[in-house]
């Protein structure tokens, strides 16, 4: 039985965050990306999965990967990709160095964890706009 979670006032599966995005090199060979932190310096969300658990998905940000479209085509939609490594993420640092940004939760009020988020999402620009990623 698999349990659907999700953010207060919202249906099953659905889970609303408030986020900051900076267009970013995710390594220093040049992939790049976006950094994403919590609007406000608060958490990424706070999710609930039943009524027994509860969590608080917080950290200082993550970068995640544009994987499409490629450099120099135009589009409406782009796809944002995380990966994690040996329970890190792939990409954690903006050039490869500075800042290590990373996730934490904390489940039904216990201490912040590291975590690490895997998969891709595709986001499309508002009001038909497109957008072109030029090195």
């Amino acid at each position: 039985m698999g349990l659907k979670c999700k953010s207060a006032g919202q249906t099953n599966g659905t889970i609303a965050m408030n986020l900051n995005a900076k267009l970013a090199y995710v390594d220093a060979v040049g992939h790049f990306g976006f950094l994403l932190t919590p609007s406000g310096g608060g958490n990424f969300a706070e999710v609930s999965c039943s009524f027994l658990q509860h969590d608080v998905i917080g950290g200082n940000g993550i970068l995640g990967q544009v994987t499409a479209p490629p450099f120099g085509t135009q589009s409406e939609t782009f796809t944002l990709a995380f990966k994690a490594l040996s329970g890190h993420q792939e990409f954690s640092q903006i050039n490869g160095t500075g800042t290590k940004y990373g996730l934490t939760a904390e489940v039904n009020g216990g201490s912040a964890e590291s975590m690490t988020l895997e998969g891709s999402e595709a986001a499309r620009i508002n009001g038909g706009h497109k957008i072109t990623f030029v090195p």
